[in-house]
């Protein structure tokens, strides 16, 4: 007897252990321990990335849909202008089987995913999402079209195959669409315009350094969102100027930099048109290039690169380009250039006939 209520005892702790796994979603393979190489190698998992919401679609909240269309919705998500949603990388693992309407390749990252609305100026959760795969947000969200489904990450190894995908994502008579990619030496940007049916329109652009979605505008039918990533680290050139003249002196720098994550380290680097220098890390915004880089760049073009990264690893940079030849003395350098000479030599002219005409003018008025 006591045999037999064991046994039934095992039995249905069996049952709900099964029970368990079929209710628990489960990743389909265990996360890798690496991130893939064709992926940012600096990507944080203990991070959240933080994106400001512009416009959503405020008149109803959206449905979540499961990768697996037979199965119920997972419940329902709002935000607001004014609100933010969250994000968190949890891992890269195979896709969901269901997930074969999506030209990414496994592995793909999966997300922890919160959404925040606005009520006067106070952030309040209204719901979580956890371990979704990038495809599925891109799905859920419409971060992307037909196959193409970046989603918040896309791989940084390859960006004309990125451009390819994107193009080849016009397909009639149902996804015909104007396709247009913008890449720029620190971004890359995919805008598809729908021909037919609803009409859906998307714009997604990517930091090409972390390969983050930085900024999303899409549409379709009623439905529609705007945001930007607000907590990456930002630096932009102020001086020198772009194909600015110098010497043998070494060129004065100023730069702006914005870090919300706090700022880890900055430097710089010059380039000559064939080999890149060493780092030189530098404090505050301003300051000069280092003598002896300088002297090493040789004369023409010199391109100098300003770097900045935060406490998460998340690296930005700018760039500019100037001139350089060392047989030009400094009065020669604060001489106005050709272009400045001509156009102020034609204002002077149209100065010169406007006043002739007033005075003609007014000597006949006179008469």
């Amino acid at each position: 007897m006591m045999m037999q209520k064991q046994y039934i005892k095992y039995f249905l702790l069996t049952l709900l252990f099964i029970q368990l796994l079929i209710i628990i979603p489960l990743p389909f393979t265990k996360a890798q321990d690496e991130i893939p190489s064709n992926y940012n190698q600096d990507l944080d998992f203990d991070g959240v990335y933080i994106y400001d919401i512009h416009s959503f679609n405020t008149s109803e909240h959206l449905e979540w849909a499961d990768l697996d269309w037979t199965a119920p919705s997972k419940g329902f998500a709002n935000t607001t202008p004014g609100g933010q949603i969250k994000i968190n990388f949890t891992g890269f693992y195979d896709k969901n089987p269901n997930d074969f309407f999506n030209i990414f390749k496994s592995p793909i990252p999966y997300v922890d995913i919160e959404f925040n609305i606005n009520r006067s100026g106070i952030l309040i959760k209204n719901t979580t999402f956890y371990n979704i795969s990038n495809g599925e947000a891109a799905q859920n969200l419409l971060l992307g079209y037909n196959q193409f489904k970046p989603g918040f990450l896309v791989p940084i190894n390859s960006f004309s195959n990125l451009t390819q995908q994107a193009h080849a994502q016009d397909e009639p008579p149902f996804m015909n669409a104007t396709v247009i990619v913008q890449e720029t030496s620190t971004t890359i940007s995919f805008e598809f315009r729908q021909k037919t049916f609803l009409q859906q329109k998307t714009i997604c652009t990517y930091d090409k350094i972390t390969g983050l979605l930085i900024y999303a505008n899409t549409t379709f039918g009623n439905y529609f969102l705007e945001m930007t990533l607000i907590n990456l680290p930002s630096i932009r050139i102020n001086l020198p100027m772009p194909y600015q003249l110098f010497n043998s002196s070494t060129p004065d720098f100023d730069v702006t930099i914005t870090n919300p994550s706090g700022i880890n380290t900055t430097w710089y680097q010059l380039n000559n048109g064939t080999d890149w220098s060493g780092n030189f890390t530098f404090s505050g915004s301003t300051g000069k290039i280092d003598q002896g880089a300088w002297d090493l760049s040789g004369n023409g073009t010199v391109t100098i690169r300003f770097y900045v990264n935060d406490s998460f690893g998340n690296l930005r940079w700018d760039e500019v380009i100037v001139r350089k030849d060392i047989e030009l003395d400094s009065d020669t350098l604060s001489v106005p250039s050709y272009h400045v000479l001509t156009v102020g030599f034609a204002i002077s002219i149209i100065i010169t006939i406007k006043i002739r005409s007033y005075k003609k003018n007014r000597k006949s008025n006179f008469n």
